[in-house]
C-alpha cells in the first residue's frame, strides 16, 4: 500500500518508484536507511528491513522531512 502527499506526484506515479525502491537491499533489522535510487529530487528512506533484506516500507520527499512539498511513503509488511 502506498500514498501522496502534497503536489507534484500522484499515486499512479509513486507506483513505479514503490515497486522499483521495494527491490533494494537493506540491513535487515529497523531503523532509517538511506536509499540512492529514488526519483530526482527526492530524499528516500526505508523505515524497516524484512529479515531478507528488502524494505519493509519507507518514503520520499521533496523540501524537508518537517515539511515536505511533496510526498509518498509505502508499507509492505
Amino acid at each position: 500500500m502506498w500514498e501522496t502527499v502534497g503536489s507534484g506526484l500522484s499515486c499512479s506515479a509513486a507506483k513505479p518508484w514503490v515497486i522499483k525502491l521495494d527491490k533494494d537491499h537493506v540491513s535487515a533489522g529497523f531503523g532509517n536507511v538511506t536509499l540512492h535510487n529514488g526519483p530526482a529530487g527526492y530524499h528516500c528512506m526505508a523505515t524497516g528491513a524484512h529479515p531478507h533484506g528488502r524494505p519493509s516500507g519507507g518514503l520520499c520527499y521533496k523540501g524537508s522531512f518537517a515539511f515536505p512539498k511533496s510526498c509518498f511513503t509505502w508499507n509492505l509488511t
